[in-house]
Parts: C-alpha cells; sequence; structure tokens
C-alpha cells in the first residue's frame, strides 16, 4: 500500500504541472488537468489508504488519459494487494505496452511471479529489466532469491556479485549471498557474508547463524 501512495502522490504532482508526452491529453490544458485531479481527490479522500478506492481513483483517469502508463501501473498495484492477480497482470502488461521501458512495472511484475513460486517467470521479467538497465541492483538481487528457491546457487552468488559490484555496501545482497552459500554447504563465507550483513545495519534472522555455528562446529 506504501508504493501506491507513492505512487499516487508522484503522479498527482506530475499531472498538476504536465505531461511528459502532451499527446496522451489531447484538447485538455494544465488547467483542465488540475481541477480534475482536485475534484478526484476531494471524491475518492482515502486513495492513499483504501484499496478499492484506489482502483476506482486510477480508473477514472484511465478512463480521462488511456495512454498513461502510471495509472495502469498504480491500479495494478492496488489489485495485487488485492490479491487479484489476474487484474493486476492485465493493468501491468498495460502499462508495459505503453511505455515498454517501465523497469518498475517489470519488476514488481517478477515479484509477484516470485511470491506464486512461478520462478522461472520471475527470472525472465528481472532479466528483461536488466536488459533495459543492466545497472539496476534489485534486479540482480530478486533474480537471485528466484535462482535460489530453484537450487541454481551458482546463478544466485554470481547476480549477487554483480549487485555488490554496483553496490559494496548493499546489505540485503551479502544476506541473500549468505544463505546462497549456505545452501552450497560453504559455511564459512556464508558466515562472513551474514556478519557483513549485520555489520551493515541487516537484522538479520537469528536461526541462519544457529545454523551455520552448528554446521562449521561440527567440520572442526
Amino acid at each position: 500500500m506504501k508504493k501506491i501512495l507513492a505512487l499516487s502522490l508522484i503522479l498527482l504532482l506530475t499531472c498538476l504541472v504536465s505531461f511528459a508526452d502532451e499527446s496522451q491529453v489531447p484538447d485538455k490544458t494544465e488547467d483542465d488537468s488540475a481541477a480534475f485531479f482536485e475534484e478526484l481527490t476531494k471524491r475518492y479522500p482515502y486513495y492513499d489508504e483504501n484499496l478499492d478506492e484506489a482502483i476506482s481513483f486510477f480508473s477514472e483517469i484511465i478512463e480521462r488519459y488511456p495512454s498513461f502508463a502510471d495509472a495502469y501501473y498504480g491500479r495494478g498495484l492496488a489489485y495485487r494487494d488485492k490479491g487479484n492477480f489476474k487484474k493486476a497482470f492485465a493493468d501491468i502488461d498495460k502499462a508495459i505496452i505503453i511505455n515498454p521501458n517501465y523497469i518498475e512495472a517489470y519488476n514488481d511484475k517478477g515479484l509477484i511471479y516470485l511470491n506464486k513460486r512461478q520462478y522461472n517467470e520471475a527470472i525472465l521479467e528481472f532479466t528483461q529489466i536488466l536488459k533495459i538497465n543492466p545497472g539496476y541492483i534489485d534486479a540482480y538481487i530478486n533474480r537471485a532469491n528466484a535462482n535460489n528457491d530453484i537450487n541454481k546457487h551458482d546463478l544466485a552468488i554470481s547476480d549477487l556479485n554483480k549487485a555488490l559490484q554496483l553496490s559494496p555496501n548493499n546489505a540485503t545482497a551479502y544476506y541473500n549471498r549468505a544463505i546462497s552459500y549456505f545452501y552450497k554447504r560453504e559455511y564459512n563465507k556464508s558466515l562472513m557474508d551474514l556478519n557483513k550483513a549485520e555489520a551493515l545495519g541487516l537484522v538479520a534472522p537469528q536461526q541462519l547463524r544457529k545454523e551455520l555455528e552448528k554446521a562449521i562446529g561440527k567440520k572442526k
């Protein structure tokens, strides 16, 4: 819901100022847009807190501006949070059709697949992001998570290495690589990464440390 709220606020600010592509809003002036959004927020005062209101809010934007990718993406996130993945996918896909370089849409689509345990589909979405922007760190981390879940730990480690090259103090990348090494039974490497993640401020579940210390103790 926080992501929908953030997107809604950005969307409102964008529209109240101007649209990047004026062809999306034919015969509508900036004053018209400002009046429209002012009226819309009065009718849906809880659009940033209530999923049904958020869906109605974005639906009215889509009706008025049918080529506005952010509105489809926002409604897709609301459907996702309601558990309606069919409609979520439809709206997010529409956003991608309008804007084929919409990285956030690919990322959220991949995360939905990841949560649904459709790991290969998730990997395709994260890979598409990296074709658009090879420096998008979250895509490496998310693709690594998917590969870990299908026991492709070497591929996961490769992605996490890349993430750490781009962001050397990324605690999440260290923690996830610790998990990859744990699955590979490279316990000392796993413990080093876990220590690094915690030193960077990540609060890790204590169970992993207990399992590592137990496994390392057995090896001695």
